[in-house]
């Protein structure tokens, strides 16, 4: 019973600690994709404030 317990106790760390890499894993790769995207943006959104801004003096 304790070689088993043993064995069960070995692999529910396994599974922790993969569980643990893959989360991080994704945070990361959302995390480099937000800030490629805010890097490659910074020219749209003054296109939007200036189109907003032409769009409140029509109004």
């Amino acid at each position: 019973m304790t070689a088993s317990g043993g064995s069960d106790i070995v692999l529910l760390m396994v599974l922790g600690v993969t569980v643990v890499v893959m989360t991080i894993r994704v945070i990361a790769r959302q995390h480099r994709l937000k800030q490629e995207a805010l890097a490659a943006q910074p020219a749209e959104p003054v296109r939007r404030s200036n189109a907003d801004r032409s769009g409140d003096r029509g109004g």
